[in-house]
């Protein structure tokens, strides 16, 4: 799976040659580079436990930023912000 969003590029399979080659293959006409295991991308943190099979996405940095943005970066969380009724 490639996933492209402007500049940035996400290749996604399970076969690492395939892969590789694909990257060589992209090269050859994009000037690119490989910073290696993703760990974030377009706002979204990415968690891997390969042992587990897990895979997780968090958006909580980028939620903090728009809290701070609007000044609600020191507001408190309540569990139901209306009344239950």
């Amino acid at each position: 799976m490639l996933v492209l969003y402007v500049d940035d590029i996400l290749l996604v399979g399970n076969d690492k040659t395939k892969i590789q080659e694909l990257k060589a293959e992209l090269s050859k006409s994009f000037e690119m580079k490989d910073p290696g295991s993703v760990t974030h991308i377009l706002g979204m943190e990415m968690q891997r436990d390969r042992k587990n099979g897990a895979f997780s996405l968090s958006q909580r940095r980028f939620i903090s930023k728009i809290f701070g943005k609007f000044g609600m970066d020191k507001s408190k969380p309540v569990k139901t912000p209306l009344a239950a009724h």
